[in-house]
């Protein structure tokens, strides 16, 4: 059987720009997604969003600061 080598195989992806800026890039991207996300779903949950004030008696929670 014989064995075919094709160009790039053996190299790794970390050296590939792509990678590398994926790798700079996507941690940042992430944390601000995780972020909006988390805002959103306190903002459900009280019933108002940031700065605004509750428009019922009796909120279910607040916000902390």
């Amino acid at each position: 059987m014989r064995k075919i080598a094709t160009e790039g195989a053996a190299s790794s992806p970390m050296g590939n720009p792509l990678w590398e800026t994926l790798e700079t890039c996507a941690p940042a991207e992430i944390q601000q997604v995780v972020q909006r996300l988390l805002e959103e779903e306190v903002d459900e949950m009280v019933g108002c969003a940031k700065s605004e004030q509750h428009t019922s008696t009796t909120p279910v929670g607040y916000r902390n600061g």
